[in-house]
């Protein structure tokens, strides 16, 4: 009993460094985990449960007899809690985009597998030695355990707005008025979707609501970057660039000054909906929507590196997952990473393929989507959920697997509002990035279908994503 004060200090400065991804990008990036107060309770829980299990490992390694098992046994404990420690220093370090790219060589991987069994061979050649070394490796690390907590107090929360009421409009002024769905696929490539002025017959869906929408084949984003143009579709400005400090957005004007950017002001797109007395609903991810658009009857956000705001419930497997997430994805992290972003991916895409797809009331409404596909990780087929390889890969095969998907989603939401009367707005953010120049970013598909419409209609002038959003909701139709 008297060594189990120990025991417990060595499971709370192992389960530190298991999740020190995680308590870095809440020193550092809030903003893109949506942090809220339940996700720093469920992670406390997580916290203590890891702890316990680790120290009740950490006393079975100890007992073992042998010196050289008990080392062994000290280490496969550690191994998973000091990898993922070093991946969140290896993170910050300026050279790791200069190390990343050798771990998709063969011969590294080799390599780096290897030199963990050698070293683990030397460490069990000299049991003493390598013991007084973890004894001194765990009065280093325990001070972790105090900044970690630190760091999850700390952590700032962002609680979404309870949405405002709907403006009131005569009824008559609405009647004649269709909903409007804005479906923006984050990352869907203009020159894939596209073969010529025609839309690829790989993707059926998308060409079939193209033979009967209107095709914009020179419009543009507001940026070629998710960070700005989500932020100027919604304010309906083009943005000098933008950046995040903390929960705070800014916008980054063009003599370096940073000032809070609104992504509601009184002119924004969800403002302007308010007024023309259409119900106003936002779904989407990796912004926290909720937290910052106040106009809104109806919303949901999802992280795109945060578990929990896709779970089904609470769980003490969330911050783990989300821990995961934020290994890198290169050998050997991409082990364990690969598998809890690829499902993070499929829930994402099925939440937001479920709120594009809900029924419309009988209020005239605004409703914009913001899909995380075909951005990778590329883990779909047309098919659905099917990750295989590197989905971190940037391949043609992969992307086109992932614009398979979208067009398979497509087919599906258009077909449940095919009776109902609304316009469909379908577009992108950027370009395929990866693989395009860096000045084709902004160029995008966009098409609108109007009520009714039966005849395809190509529009070859310049036009702004932005203003066309605007104008659909202030006049009911697209110019």
């Amino acid at each position: 009993m008297r060594r189990w004060p120990a025991r417990l200090l060595d499971g709370f400065t192992l389960a530190s460094c298991l999740f020190y991804p995680l308590v870095l990008a809440l020193e550092g990036e809030p903003f893109f985990l949506h942090w809220t107060r339940a996700h720093t309770v469920e992670l406390g829980v997580s916290y203590l449960i890891a702890a316990l299990v680790l120290a009740l490992l950490a006393r079975a390694a100890q007992a073992v007899v042998s010196p050289r098992g008990r080392v062994l046994a000290i280490v496969g404990v550690a191994l998973a809690p000091a990898a993922s420690l070093g991946f969140a220093v290896l993170r910050g370090l300026p050279l790791k985009d200069t190390i990343a790219p050798y771990a998709a060589v063969p011969a590294v991987r080799w390599g780096v597998i290897v030199a963990v069994a050698i070293a683990c061979a030397m460490l069990a050649a000299r049991p003493d030695m390598t013991l007084r070394l973890i004894r001194a490796g765990r009065l280093v690390a325990a001070p972790l355990t105090a900044v970690a907590v630190v760091a999850v107090l700390r952590a700032p929360s962002m609680d979404a707005h309870a949405g405002l009421p709907s403006a009131t409009t005569a009824q008559g002024a609405l009647a004649s008025r269709p909903h409007i769905l804005v479906l923006v696929f984050d990352e869907m490539s203009r020159s894939r979707v596209y073969d010529g002025r025609n839309i690829s017959p790989t993707l059926p869906h998308l060409a079939a609501f193209g033979a009967q929408a209107r095709q914009y084949h020179a419009a543009t984003a507001p940026a070629g970057e998710t960070l700005q143009a989500m932020p100027g579709f919604l304010t309906g400005r083009r943005l000098a660039d933008v950046d995040t400090r903390g929960n705070a957005l800014l916008e980054v004007r063009a003599d370096g000054t940073r000032v809070p950017l609104d992504l509601d002001p009184p002119d924004g797109l969800f403002a302007l909906a308010r007024s023309a007395g259409l119900r106003r609903e936002l779904f989407g991810y990796y912004f926290p929507y909720c937290a910052l658009v106040r106009s809104v009857d109806a919303c949901a956000a999802y992280s795109f590196y945060n578990a929990a705001t896709v779970a089904a419930g609470v769980s003490p497997l969330n911050a783990l997952r989300t821990t995961l997430i934020l290994w890198p994805h290169q050998f050997p992290g991409g082990l364990l990473k690969t598998p809890a972003f690829a499902d993070h991916q499929r829930r994402l895409a099925e939440r937001l393929e479920a709120h594009a797809a809900s029924p419309f009331g009988a209020t005239p409404t605004l409703r914009l989507v913001h899909f995380s596909v075909p951005h990778l990780p590329f883990v779909f087929t047309r098919d659905g959920y099917a990750p295989t390889g590197d989905p971190f890969g940037d391949r043609e095969d992969t992307y086109m697997a992932q614009l398979a998907y979208v067009d398979a989603i497509v087919g599906r939401v258009i077909g449940v509002h095919e009776r109902t009367p609304v316009i469909v707005v379908i577009t992108s953010d950027h370009e395929w990035r990866a693989v395009t120049p860096r000045d084709e970013w902004p160029r995008i598909p966009l098409l609108v279908r109007m009520p009714g419409q039966q005849q395809r209609e190509d529009v070859t002038t310049d036009v702004r994503v932005e203003d066309i959003l605007r104008d659909l909701v202030t006049g009911g139709r697209a110019p």
